[in-house]
């Protein structure tokens, strides 16, 4: 069914591959008959519509851990999030928003971040181009970089990808929380 040119048809598809994710016990035996592979190419290589995108997504969002981190770096999906983050789509926006900040979450998820430094550069780049009215999602992004640079391995690979100009972006943010959590990174 992946390889039908029917919009309708990847879009049910996309859905059902969604609903499975969201079952973590399924994730590793799902991983191993390549879902990572086909949330990419529906993502990223065919023409779907924005919402069939923002569902893929949300497929690669429920996937996220720790234990499933190496196969989601591996398999490129990590990119998933910094290519549809120039979707004027809002709720595209919201998932990619979601997704960088899990990544962003404990050391290990934000070392594979700025290790692939074009994901980095999206996430930042979002922030400085965001057309989100969603005030989630600029503090889900706001925080995000402040994780990346208040974490001593991770700090200096954020601020050679650009992150100090986000930070300043974020500190102007009309949200208290994340101009506090701007000075106790500064």
């Amino acid at each position: 069914l992946s390889c039908s040119t029917s919009e309708t048809i990847l879009d049910l598809c996309a859905k059902s591959l969604c609903n499975l994710t969201c079952n973590a016990e399924l994730h590793k035996k799902m991983i191993d008959n390549n879902v990572l592979e086909i949330i990419i190419m529906f993502a990223l290589v065919r023409r779907v519509s924005s919402q069939t995108k923002c569902t893929c997504a949300k497929a690669l969002l429920n996937l996220v851990s720790d234990d499933n981190l190496p196969s989601i770096v591996v398999s490129g999906a990590i990119r998933v999030f910094a290519t549809l983050s120039t979707s004027p789509f809002v709720p595209v926006q919201t998932v990619c928003s979601k997704g960088f900040h899990l990544l962003t979450l404990n050391e290990k998820r934000r070392q594979e971040l700025v290790r692939n430094r074009a994901v980095a550069q999206a996430l930042f780049h979002m922030i400085k181009c965001s057309t989100s009215s969603s005030s989630r999602v600029k503090i889900r992004l706001g925080i995000s970089v402040i994780n990346l640079l208040s974490c001593n391995t991770t700090s200096r690979d954020a601020i050679q990808a650009g992150a100090l100009s986000c930070l300043k972006i974020v500190a102007t943010m009309d949200f208290e929380e994340l101009r506090d959590a701007c000075a106790r990174t500064i």
